[in-house]
């Protein structure tokens, strides 16, 4: 399940994180070379401490910050964010702390962990009573660029003759920097020929394409058709499209006799 809502890792130093990095004079995304502690495998992001209603609301100034700082992913533009630095938004469940993904030849890691720890102090500043949140921004295991231009390969779907008509389902996942790929078991010629033309930066697989598109996986931006719960139920209702209110900022709608407004929910 899909819990978070936007993206994120930790770790502010590229040192800290065993990633060597080698910066363009021309400002373009540096060239990655992730050694054995790049945060592939290190970072655990069980989510089930999250679902707190606690921690879902100091998460959610995190959520505001990013959004603030890089945009939000459009169905228009879904790989903005990407274009511009963040990777992803993860969780290390071993420290209970949000985990922000980056490329720091675009974003300064250290600055970026200063602006979303004081969004949490102020959230926290304004609700006592709610949990600490520890953020890191740590560095990603390759560069946005080099996402970027793997996941237009991806949504292009012309690296095989056949590539087009197959079906095939996927995500971006923070913690290991890799485009995750399920095809059909049948198309595994075609799965073949993606990893070959994309290499590591994608993880190809087969089984079921259609697992990663249910409504248990409706992560930001968020699409509807998502199974919607308050904290700690099963998924009662099912959610419906956006609408910006008047006084509350974006809002998802449902069906009326599910709850009344305004209230916490997750997906």
């Amino acid at each position: 399940m899909r819990r978070f809502l936007t993206l994120v890792a930790t770790l502010s130093l590229a040192a800290a994180a065993g990633v060597a990095l080698h910066s363009h004079a021309s400002g373009k995304p540096g060239e990655f070379s992730p050694a054995a502690a790049c945060s592939r495998g290190v970072l655990t992001p069980a989510d089930a401490w999250l679902d707190d209603t606690g921690f879902q609301s100091v998460k959610a100034a995190v959520d505001e910050a990013i959004i603030g700082r890089f945009g939000g992913e459009t169905k228009e533009d879904l790989l903005g964010p990407l274009k511009r630095g963040l990777l992803g938004l993860t969780a290390d469940s071993s420290e209970k702390s949000v985990v922000v993904v980056v490329d720091p030849t675009l974003v300064d890691p250290d600055v970026l962990e200063g602006a979303l720890t004081r969004a949490v102090a102020a959230e926290r500043e304004q609700s006592p009573s709610l949990p600490a949140l520890p953020v890191r921004v740590q560095v990603g295991c390759a560069s946005s660029g080099d996402l970027v231009a793997a996941a237009e390969t991806v949504i292009a779907r012309d690296w095989h003759p056949n590539s087009a008509g197959v079906n095939m389902s996927g995500n971006f996942e923070a913690p290991d920097s890799r485009i995750h790929v399920v095809f059909d078991s049948a198309d595994r010629e075609i799965g073949e020929a993606l990893q070959e033309k994309v290499g590591d930066l994608v993880d190809v697989s087969y089984g079921n394409s259609f697992f990663r598109t249910d409504r248990a996986d409706d992560s930001q931006p968020h699409w509807a058709g998502a199974g919607i719960s308050r904290v700690g139920e099963p998924n009662d209702c099912t959610s419906g499209f956006t609408v910006d209110t008047q006084s509350a900022g974006k809002a998802m709608v449902t069906a009326g006799h599910c709850w009344p407004n305004g209230v916490a929910l997750h997906t």
